[in-house]
C-alpha cells in the first residue's frame, strides 16, 4: 500500500523526486499561500494552522518538511509532532546509500547523493542534490546539506547547521549547532557557533 504523502512546503523538486518513489502518493500540500503556477496539478490544503485545524485524517497520512531554512525546519517539525503527526523519510532511487548507515525519521535524501558507511543523520535532515556525505560522518537534527556540499570522514555536524552549495568540510571536523557554511567555503578545523565563509573558512563579524 502507498504512504499517503503531505508536503510541508511548495518545493516543485521534491514533489517531482514523490512523484517518482513507487511507494508514495502526494495528498496534498501546505504552505503560507497556493502556488500561483503549480503544473503538477497538486492540491493546496490551506496553511499550517489551517490545515491541522481542518484535517480528520492525520493518522493515516506522513508529512515531509522540504523548506532549506534550518530553524524554520525544527520549528514545523515540532509543531506537526505536537498535533500527533508522523514524518516520512524520502530517498531518491537516484542516490547511492549505504546499507551500514543510519538515517532518522522525517529526512529528504535527494538525487545523486552519496551517504557512505556508518554515516547518521538525525532527524528532519535534508540533503540536496548531489551532497556527499562520506563514513562516519554525523548530521545532527534539522540540518540541511546544500546541493554538492562535501562532507568528509569523521566530520560531526550539530544540530539545525546549514552547509552551503559547493562547500568541503575537511576530516574530523566539528561544527557547531546553528551555524550556517557558506557557499564554497572549505572548513579546515572544529568551529564554533556562528557563521562561516570562504577558504579557509573564517568567522563573520
Amino acid at each position: 500500500m502507498k504512504r499517503k504523502i503531505i508536503i510541508i512546503g511548495y518545493d516543485p523538486e521534491i514533489i517531482e523526486m514523490v512523484l517518482s518513489l513507487d511507494d508514495c502518493s502526494i495528498e496534498g500540500y501546505v504552505d503560507i499561500n497556493e502556488a500561483k503556477y503549480e503544473p503538477m496539478n497538486i492540491k493546496y490544503l490551506g496553511n499550517d494552522e489551517n490545515f491541522v485545524n481542518t484535517d480528520l485524517n492525520r493518522s493515516s497520512r506522513q508529512l515531509i518538511i522540504t523548506i532549506d531554512d534550518t530553524a524554520k525546519r525544527e520549528f514545523l517539525y515540532k509543531f506537526y509532532k505536537s498535533h500527533s503527526y508522523e514524518l516520512a523519510t524520502l530517498i531518491s532511487k537516484k542516490s547511492n546509500i549505504s546499507k551500514f548507515c543510519s538515517i532518522g525519521e522525517g529526512c529528504i535524501i535527494q538525487e545523486l547523493t552519496n551517504i557512505s558507511f556508518n554515516a547518521k543523520l538525525g532527524k528532519n535532515v535534508k540533503i540536496n542534490t548531489g551532497a556527499n556525505v562520506m563514513h562516519d560522518v554525523s548530521v545532527g537534527d534539522h540540518s540541511t546539506l546544500a546541493p554538492n556540499s562535501v562532507i568528509l570522514g569523521y566530520v560531526k555536524i550539530g544540530n539545525c547547521c546549514f552547509i552551503g552549495s559547493n562547500s568541503t568540510l575537511l576530516p574530523n571536523t566539528v561544527i557547531s549547532a546553528n551555524s550556517i557554511i557558506g557557499a564554497g567555503s572549505v572548513v579546515t578545523k572544529s568551529l564554533e557557533q556562528g557563521v562561516y565563509t570562504g577558504v579557509p573558512a573564517r568567522k563573520l563579524k
